[in-house]
């Protein structure tokens, strides 16, 4: 069947985390149900982002087919030739590209990370823009946030009984800590210290009280670098 195309772009700035999760899963109630005449499944394809190196699409049913599950697409770019589905971003993909950048200019990084992070806590990309000159290092600012943008509703409606979106952040916290120098898990990922000593997430999390950023109200877009803000680091 050929998937229905739908345009779905919007501005969550100043919307809360759970106004977006019920925007995009009242989105997907409007689909009609299955089967379809030529196979199982109804298909849609959403077009949520524009940015000049593709625009970025949900793509459903997703490879699992299960509930409200979507897979992010970049028209155009391949970020794994020997993946299944080349063209869609994974975190690793965004944390390696964030390793190139942080090692050609670890402030142009830093500003990056910030903001992502407050992608990641309801600034809209268009928004954070406005403030962000790109020194054209590896993928686009643009691109990142806006990617980024889908990861953490992604999360929120999979995990929202859990970390939800919050873990993208952990994560962005814990890799500028350790200069990028980590392993990828089934589950996340572990980081080696200055020693070269391997510390697993759970336990970086507990040593540097990484629930804090959650409760308490800080200015992430102006720490330099952004994680300053959190006692202990």
């Amino acid at each position: 069947m050929i998937p229905k195309k739908i345009e779905f772009i919007f501005n969550q700035d100043g919307m809360t985390r759970d106004a977006v999760r019920k925007k995009v899963v009242s989105k997907f109630f409007e689909e009609n149900p299955g089967p379809a005449i030529d196979e199982t499944y109804n298909r849609y394809i959403y077009l949520v982002e524009k940015t000049p190196q593709g625009n970025i699409l949900l793509i459903r049913p997703a490879n699992l087919k299960m509930g409200f599950d979507f897979r992010i697409d970049v028209e155009g770019m391949i970020f794994g030739k020997e993946r299944k589905t080349p063209n869609a971003p994974k975190h690793i993909d965004l944390f390696e590209d964030l390793k190139h950048k942080y090692s050609k200019d670890k402030e142009f990084c830093s500003r990056v990370v910030a903001a992502i992070i407050a992608v990641n806590l309801m600034k809209d990309p268009s928004e954070l823009l406005k403030d962000i000159d790109d020194e054209n290092i590896g993928y686009s600012v643009e691109l990142l946030l806006k990617i980024s943008k889908w990861f953490a509703i992604e999360q929120d409606i999979r995990y929202w009984n859990g970390w939800g979106r919050n873990k993208q952040i952990i994560w962005l916290i814990l890799m500028m800590h350790f200069e990028f120098k980590y392993i990828p898990t089934d589950n996340g990922f572990d980081f080696y210290d200055k020693q070269g000593k391997l510390i697993k997430e759970e336990k970086a999390m507990k040593i540097f009280n990484i629930k804090k950023i959650f409760t308490e109200d800080v200015d992430i877009i102006s720490s330099n670098p952004p994680y300053t803000y959190i006692n202990n680091f």
